[in-house]
């Protein structure tokens, strides 16, 4: 049993675990005197004390193992969660950086220290901020992107702990001793950070999902900026960053879900039977419907599914401008660019679901790269381009799920109206994507050549045009 927790929590974990323990026994396993064994006793059987953690900063500390990575940048608590390297380009404007490395302003943690070091006004006349001088600045971790070479992760609990008490739930203080690693409180005071070295299995890149009590849990090993506020949390250790494979495979397969198409209700994978695979409030299937093969114009065989998603694709509708659909809602009230000269690269928060773990104003979860069309919404882990965003800000998909308006042809169908009726006019007379056509021979019972295989045939292909044409996005 881990010595890094309160003896009261270790006491009424260890009473869980075992029967008819005494005074002495208990005594034994904490590692104190038989005095405070028993007042704990009492404590726990009066109810004086509920065993309830209380996470409290004991000061001001950066880890020494983190330090020996060259991954530093700085960033401002108070302008968000952004990257600053004024070694970059001689400002403290947003750095520039790329997933694909091209584009790279980690340091050493030295580099990053000299300047954080300096009075916030001289770094404002040495290196200018884009607008308000903050009031503090700090070393920061951008972890690599997935094409550099990294064994750093980063462990996110968001909205789980009291900033007026301090009070965390036990199933959080477990995970983090667990871990092992150095943990500091969050910025906002209501989430925690910890420190390891492992990786997360499969290609997850990021894992987000909910916590059996409050919160959620997030978990990044590659492309992440972190706010590091170093408030390290009394009981956890100071220099240790330690390796945490198994614990991270444990937490993957404890927490990840996957959320009911209908009702959407999030469902731990762990509790959905292989066999028959059902979504326990609604009943609905959890399996994909991938919806067929796409076809070419007339049938015949088109290659991809309508599952892989053709958001790249020379249709029209998958070349919707961005930028237009998402500059709306929070985001655009309270967006701002993170890339200098250009405009294309923006955060803010999401425009549909606004900040989850921040007031709107703060929240920076959501992000648009209009160079490649693509948003993401760090929140959930999701992304696409301009058609799953319509998707989702029209509630055709949740947010989670954004990739699944390529999922159905129905999904599909409904996406491409509310593009053409409500966000871009310039698409009244074009043609959608194939499988929104069968979608519509579907809807209007069209006799389809080869159903099982999605083909249409010549004539309903004709058809299914020509309705989709005088279709509205509110008739289906």
């Amino acid at each position: 049993m881990s010595e890094k927790l309160d003896p009261r929590i270790r006491a009424s974990r260890y009473l869980d675990a075992n029967d008819d323990v005494d005074v002495p026994e208990l005594a034994g396993a904490l590692g104190v005197a038989p005095v405070t064994a028993r007042e704990i006793l009492d404590d726990l059987d009066t109810g004086a004390d509920d065993g309830t953690p209380t996470v409290e900063p004991d000061g001001y500390h950066i880890p020494e193992p983190l330090k020996d990575y060259d991954v530093w940048v700085v960033w401002c608590p108070d302008l968000g969660k952004t990257a600053r390297a004024p070694w970059q380009n001689g400002h403290m404007y947003p750095a520039e950086w790329a997933e694909d490395g091209n584009k790279d302003p980690r340091r050493s943690y030295d580099k990053a220290a000299s300047v954080a070091s300096l009075p916030v006004g001289e770094i404002a006349d040495t290196w200018p901020f884009p607008d308000e001088t903050p009031d503090t600045v700090k070393p920061a971790v951008l972890i690599p992107p997935a094409s550099v070479e990294n064994d750093l992760l980063f462990v996110d609990f968001d909205d789980v702990r009291d900033p007026e008490t301090g009070e965390v739930p036990a199933e959080v203080w477990e995970i983090i001793d667990d871990l092992g690693g150095y943990a500091e409180v969050s910025s906002s005071g209501e989430g925690l950070h910890v420190w390891v070295r492992g990786e997360l299995p499969g290609d997850y890149g990021k894992f987000i999902e909910p916590l059996d009590a409050v919160g959620q849990i997030e978990m990044y090993d590659r492309g992440r900026m972190t706010g590091g506020t170093w408030r390290h949390v009394q009981g956890t250790p100071k220099d240790e960053i330690p390796e945490a494979q198994g614990v991270v495979d444990e937490l993957v397969a404890r927490y990840e879900t996957e959320e009911c198409p209908e009702c959407e209700t999030a469902v731990r994978s762990r509790e959905i039977d292989a066999d028959t695979p059902e979504c326990p409030e609604c009943g609905s299937s959890l399996e994909e419907d991938t919806g067929g093969d796409v076809s070419d114009d007339y049938g015949g065989s088109g290659g991809a599914g309508v599952g892989d998603g053709r958001e790249n694709d020379k249709n029209p509708y998958y070349q919707i401008e961005l930028t237009d659909v998402a500059d709306t809602g929070p985001f655009k009230s309270h967006r701002e660019d993170t890339s200098n000269p250009s405009p294309s690269d923006w955060q803010g928060p999401h425009p549909k679901h606004g900040g989850t773990s921040r007031k709107d104003e703060e929240s920076t979860n959501f992000n648009v790269d209009d160079s490649d069309g693509e948003w993401h919404c760090f929140a959930h882990g999701s992304g696409g381009g301009a058609l799953s965003l319509i998707a989702v800000l029209e509630g055709i998909v949740s947010c989670r799920n954004a990739d699944r308006v390529h999922s159905k042809r129905e999904t599909l169908l409904k996406a491409c109206l509310a593009a053409r009726d409500h966000y871009a006019a310039d698409l009244e007379g074009e043609t959608p994507p194939y499988e929104a056509l069968v979608a519509v021979a579907e809807w209007a019972d069209l006799r389809i050549s080869n159903p099982e295989e999605g083909i249409l045939g010549e004539t309903a292909h004709r058809y299914a045009r020509e309705i989709f044409k005088e279709l509205s996005y509110e008739e289906v």
